[in-house]
């Protein structure tokens, strides 16, 4: 009782001086501030002076009530927040002790956004409110820039509009609106873009090429590093005036999992930049340890197989060949990588996997890799002559099919069958053929085919030594006469036949009779063949089972027949003759001499 004696001692003694607006302001309502946008809370002060017990307060002479309750004389102020509704002056009254108090109360108009701070790209959405009602034509600029137009306002000057952050640099930006309304009455909306990193792609193996892009750094910034699980990995990019760069590196070495991307500048400072994380996953390369990519690949052969982004320190690996171990108990490093050399074991032609595994990296994780086996022959000896025994091995051809082996296009070997895993040998005598080197070719029923090289040797046999008839030799008497003709054996390994030729003349321009293919060191002429009388030359050479020719023997001269029939005639003349005259020589004697 003695509070409230007390203060309304002092409110009287207030009003007697001036101080408070009392019973002689009735009718008028005086609020604090007397404008604002919608939200700001308005107060009245010493609201015990407008009457005291129940009161309301009033929006725009409706049945809207902004507030209610008891003013007392200890009540020192009233508050309630600006509702919604639109652009201009509204009435507020205040009813109490049967009494009513009016005011005018301007509102203004205000943006808002469920967030003020972003990355390129990103949406926010924008609520104005305090537009005109109804308001047309409405539009919504960042940094003086339209983004969105044709919209309107709601009755009560509200919208609600979405807008995409566009390209910018970092930092401080501003967002407006208007439309009848005046964007210059519209308070900023600060929006403050932060950079962002994206790459791609998002894993992969290590080696991988990452592209990568950045938004919202500075003005031209420049020194530009980008980071993986805090190390650089590039340095030395500019961003385009608008705050935006691309670039690009290859994931390094790194362990199974998520690694960590960032980047900075000399503006944009380390931490600032979201991070953004890269997912190594495991992988297999496989490289010809002899030779290089693109040769054919066959069993045998060496390959190296490098496992990348297995776990850290990973043990018990294993490098399956179509899902059989060849190598196991390999150990990664730190940054889950290994490297271990295989031989290809034996398998059948075509493509075959090679995968990978560990204690905790199983072969699902790891992408298969593959090599395409290639058929090979092998051939034993490869050079000789002819009847050599040669031993053909194969291996990379189809499983469990007829295999043919061939030289110069010719069957030399058939009936042969490769094993399940492709495999095959077989032997054979090498058939007559020319010296030098010919193509072995060995082939399956799937078009599989391996060639190889047999070089057959080309030495010539020796000359043979003329034996009979020897050099001079008369042979015969009158008549043709059938010869027999010997010569000295050759010996080669491939074995010889012998070639002869009889002529008239040494130079073996005119040859009467040649004989080929001779298998001994012998011919005797047949009665068809029988020389007659006269001058001749016989000559040998030897031609090996490859075709390789000899030496001519030197030509030896030999005669046929002692005496030719004129020679008899004229012989016989000449007796007749000369006896005639011996005779007439006797028997002119006898008669006493020559009478002149």
């Amino acid at each position: 009782m003695k509070l409230r004696a007390l203060t309304a001692a002092i409110f009287l003694s207030l009003s007697v001086l001036g101080l408070l607006p009392a019973q002689i302001y009735a009718g008028i309502l005086t609020v604090s501030p007397s404008s604002g946008t919608v939200g700001t809370l308005i107060t009245i002060a010493m609201p015990f002076t407008y009457g005291l017990g129940s009161y309301k307060i009033y929006w725009d002479d409706s049945d809207r009530v902004l507030a209610e309750g008891e003013i007392t004389q200890s009540t020192s102020t009233l508050t309630f927040p600006v509702p919604e509704a639109s652009r201009g002056k509204h009435k507020v009254s205040l009813r109490v002790a049967g009494t009513t108090n009016d005011t005018e109360l301007t509102i203004t108009p205000s943006l808002s956004a469920n967030v003020v701070s972003g990355v390129i790209g990103a949406t926010v959405t924008v609520t104005g409110r305090g537009f005109n009602a109804n308001e047309t034509n409405l539009g919504i600029t960042f940094d003086g820039t339209l983004l969105d137009t044709t919209f309107s306002s709601d009755q009560k000057g509200t919208f609600t509009r979405t807008i995409t952050i566009p390209q910018g640099t970092g930092g401080k930006h501003v967002i407006d609106a208007g439309g009848t309304t005046p964007a210059s009455e519209v308070p900023d909306l600060q929006f403050t873009l932060t950079p962002k990193i994206g790459i791609d792609p998002i894993a992969g193996g290590v080696g991988a090429n990452i592209g990568i892009a950045g938004t919202g750094f500075g003005n031209a910034e420049t020194n530009i590093v980008v980071t993986y699980d805090g190390l650089a990995v590039k340095s030395g990019i500019s961003a385009d005036i608008k705050g935006s760069w691309n670039s690009s590196f290859s994931a390094p070495t790194s362990a199974r999992g998520n690694h960590t991307i960032s980047a900075y500048g000399a503006i944009t400072q380390p931490g600032v930049t979201p991070e953004i994380t890269f997912s190594v996953s495991p992988f297999i390369r496989v490289e010809m340890a002899n030779g290089v990519l693109g040769d054919a690949i066959r069993v045998g052969d060496a390959l190296w197989v490098n496992g990348i982004g297995f776990d850290g320190n990973e043990g018990s690996i294993s490098i399956l060949f179509d899902g059989n171990q060849v190598m196991g108990g390999i150990t990664a490093d730190g940054k889950g990588s290994w490297i271990q050399k295989i031989t290809i074991p034996s398998s059948t032609r075509g493509k075959h996997v090679i995968d990978a595994s560990g204690q905790r990296t199983t072969t699902s994780d790891v992408p298969d890799a593959s090599v395409s086996i290639s058929p090979r022959a092998t051939i034993q000896p490869s050079t000789g002559n002819v009847g050599t025994d040669v031993t053909i091995t194969g291996d990379g051809f189809a499983g469990s099919k007829p295999i043919t082996v061939n030289i110069n296009g010719a069957t030399i070997a058939a009936t042969i069958s490769s094993d399940a895993r492709g495999s095959f040998t077989t032997q054979f005598k090498t058939p007559r053929i020319k010296g030098g080197d010919h193509i072995v070719a060995v082939t399956d029923p799937t078009g599989a085919i391996a060639t190889g090289s047999f070089s057959m040797e080309s030495t010539p046999p020796g000359t043979p030594t003329l034996i009979s008839p020897q050099a001079g030799m008369r042979i015969g008497y009158i008549g043709s006469s059938v010869v027999t003709f010997t010569w000295s054996a050759v010996d080669d390994p491939s074995g010889v036949e012998y070639t002869m030729e009889i002529a008239r003349t040494p130079d073996f321009l005119g040859t009467i009779l040649r004989k080929e293919g001779l298998k001994q060191a012998t011919y005797t002429l047949s009665e068809q063949e029988s020389l007659g009388n006269g001058d001749y030359y016989w000559r040998v050479r030897a031609i090996d089972g490859a075709g390789n020719q000899g030496a001519w023997s030197t030509g030896q001269y030999f005669i046929i027949g002692g005496v030719q029939v004129w020679h008899i005639i004229v012989s016989i003349l000449a007796v007749l003759i000369l006896s005639g005259i011996a005779w007439r020589v006797v028997h002119i004697s006898k008669k006493g001499g020559w009478k002149s």
